[in-house]
Formats: structure tokens, C-alpha cells, sequence
């Protein structure tokens, strides 16, 4: 698009144009301060929702890792128990050898 200029216009520059050039300049400086507040924002923002998605990932887990400690808890009790009944008749079984030995050198 082409400008178009009246032709009475004196293009040389001016106070205000100097003016214009450091309100430009300024300008730059608080676009460079806000894109820069917005590249912080914009992290803060990626690093809570990965934050956000790592605790609810946490979260769907922690059934699964309960229901393993549970069945692990059953799995350890029934092994006790198994491992309680065998004793019982291991000790007896010893206790009855010892009596044996017992009587054989009396």
C-alpha cells in the first residue's frame, strides 16, 4: 500500500519525531518486558500442569499399588499360616525323637 503524501508536507525530521523515537523506544522496552513476563508465564503455566498431570497419573495409580500391597499382604499371611501349621507337627515330630534319644541313653 503505497502512502501518499500531501505535497506541502516537510518531511525533514522533527522535535516530535525525536519524541516519536523514544516513545518507540520505549515502546520496545515494555513489549520486551511484557513478552518476557508472558515467556514466565507461559513455563510457570507448562510446569503446573505437568506438576498437575504427574499427581493425577500418581493418583490413577495408587488403587493398582494398594491392591498389590493387599495381595501381597494376603499372600504373606497364607504363607504364615501354611508355614505355622507345618511346625506344629515339625516340633512335635522333634520333641518325640529328643524323648527317644533320651530314653535310649537312660
Amino acid at each position: 500500500m503505497a502512502l501518499w503524501l500531501p505535497q506541502y508536507c516537510d518531511c525533514s525530521p522533527t522535535v516530535e519525531d525525536d519524541e516519536h523515537r523514544e516513545l518507540s523506544a520505549g515502546s520496545q522496552q515494555l513489549l520486551q518486558t511484557y513478552s518476557h513476563e508472558i515467556e514466565l508465564a507461559c513455563q510457570k503455566e507448562k510446569e503446573f500442569v505437568k506438576h498437575s498431570v504427574e499427581c493425577t497419573w500418581n493418583l490413577a495409580e495408587a488403587p493398582q499399588k494398594l491392591d498389590s500391597l493387599a495381595l501381597h499382604n494376603a499372600e504373606s499371611f497364607h504363607q504364615e499360616h501354611a508355614q505355622a501349621k507345618s511346625e506344629v507337627p515339625e516340633l512335635r515330630w522333634r520333641e518325640e525323637e529328643w524323648r527317644r534319644k533320651e530314653d535310649a541313653l537312660n
